[in-house]
């Protein structure tokens, strides 16, 4: 293996490391403004709309419903969303292929 495949190789490693770091602390963060919508009231509010509609089909009443089912599912979409803009913007340009075939 030639020292050019093995700084490729890393150098994806790094990438894709990157883009879980962004998407997990994407989804945290909103995660975490989502359960605390009970004690702020205000902020973040529109970013919570999703699992908290998600959340009141759950519990099938919309002024009965979860928090930490809205926490969750929020987390799960904005981490998705976090990947997805991550590739975006740290992506390999057009002609860099590696040596590998891949």
């Amino acid at each position: 293996m030639s020292l050019e495949a093995v700084l490729t190789n890393y150098a994806e490693q790094r990438r894709r490391k990157w883009r879980i770091a962004f998407a997990l602390t994407l989804g945290a963060l909103i995660a975490t403004v989502t359960w605390n919508l009970g004690a702020s009231g205000r902020p973040g509010v529109i970013a919570a709309v999703p699992g908290l509609v998600v959340s009141m089909a759950v519990a099938g009443n919309v002024h009965a419903f979860s928090l930490e089912v809205a926490a969750v599912v929020n987390f799960i979409l904005y981490y998705a969303i976090g990947r997805w803009l991550a590739r975006l913007i740290y992506r390999r340009p057009e002609g860099a292929r590696s040596k590998t075939g891949s």
